[in-house]
C-alpha cells in the first residue's frame, strides 16, 4: 500500500472517530513531515519503511533544534499511525513501539503570594474604577482561575449551565470530553452570584449562555502579567 495513501485513511479514520480537531491537526502536523521524509527516502510503500526511517528522521529533527516535548510528540503520533497500520492489517509491526521518549526538565513558574495580592488589587481597582463589564469578568477570571485551578480552556468554555450555586460546585468539561466537578468557597460563589447579576443587566441572550465571553488569548489578563513584570 502506497505510504501516502496509508497516510490518508488514518485521517479520515481519525475523524470518523470523532477525534477532535486540535488532535486531527496534531496527526497532521506531526506525520504528515516524516511521510514525505520517508518518500523523500525512496520508502513510497507503508511496507518500505523501517525503524531507522524514523530514528534518521527523529535525529535530524534534533538538528533542527526541535524541542524534546515536540520530538515526543512526534513519537506518540508516529506510534498511533502504525498501530492504526497494524490493526488494519496492513503492517505486522509497529516500527514507532520500541523507540523511547526523551527526558524533559519540567520547570513550572508560579505566582508568589505578592504577586497574586497585586493581581486581586489590580483587577479590583480597575472594576471599582470602570463599572464594565470586562473589567467585572476580568477580576473574576483572576479569582475562577485562583479559586478552582482550573485549566484555561475548561474556564473559556463554561456556561451557567455548569454552575450548581445551591451545592456550590461547577461542572468542568476537561480533555478527551471528561467532566468533572469542582466545589466552590462560599466567597467564590458570592463572586460568581455578583457577576451574573451585573452580566445580566448589561448583555443579552449570549451572556446568558456563556459564563464569561472570553477569547482563547485572554489578552487582558496577559496585560496584568505584563505591568507585573514591568
Amino acid at each position: 500500500m502506497l505510504l501516502k495513501f496509508a497516510y490518508d485513511d488514518f485521517i479520515a479514520d481519525r475523524k470518523f472517530n470523532n477525534t477532535t480537531q486540535a488532535n486531527i491537526n496534531s496527526y497532521k502536523y506531526m506525520i504528515k513531515p516524516f511521510i514525505e521524509y520517508c518518500i523523500d527516502e525512496g520508502a513510497i510503500n507503508v511496507e518500505d519503511v523501517n525503524r531507522n526511517h524514523l530514528k534518521n528522521y527523529l535525529v535530524m529533527c534534533q538538528q533542527q533544534n526541535k524541542k524534546p516535548n515536540t520530538i515526543n510528540t512526534i513519537i506518540l503520533r508516529a506510534k498511533a499511525f502504525f498501530n492504526y497500520l497494524v490493526d488494519e492489517g496492513i503492517v505486522k509491526e509497529n516500527i514507532a513501539k520500541k523507540i523511547k521518549v526523551q527526558k524533559v526538565d519540567i520547570k513550572i513558574d508560579t505566582f508568589t503570594d505578592n504577586q497574586i495580592n497585586q493581581m486581586l488589587a489590580f483587577y479590583r481597582v480597575q472594576r471599582k474604577r470602570h463599572q464594565s463589564y470586562s473589567s467585572y469578568r476580568n477580576l473574576l477570571i483572576v479569582l475562577v482561575l485562583l479559586g478552582t485551578g482550573i485549566r484555561r480552556k475548561e474556564l473559556i468554555i463554561l456556561k451557567w449551565d455548569d454552575v450548581d450555586f445551591k451545592n456550590q460546585t461547577l461542572q468542568v468539561h476537561g480533555k478527551s470530553r471528561k467532566c468533572k466537578t469542582v466545589f466552590l468557597t462560599d466567597k467564590l460563589t458570592k463572586e460568581i452570584l455578583a457577576f451574573r447579576a451585573f452580566s445580566r443587566s448589561s448583555c443579552k441572550t449570549e451572556c446568558e449562555m456563556s459564563l464569561l465571553l472570553i477569547k482563547m488569548n485572554l489578552l487582558q489578563s496577559i496585560q496584568l502579567i505584563m505591568c507585573l513584570e514591568s
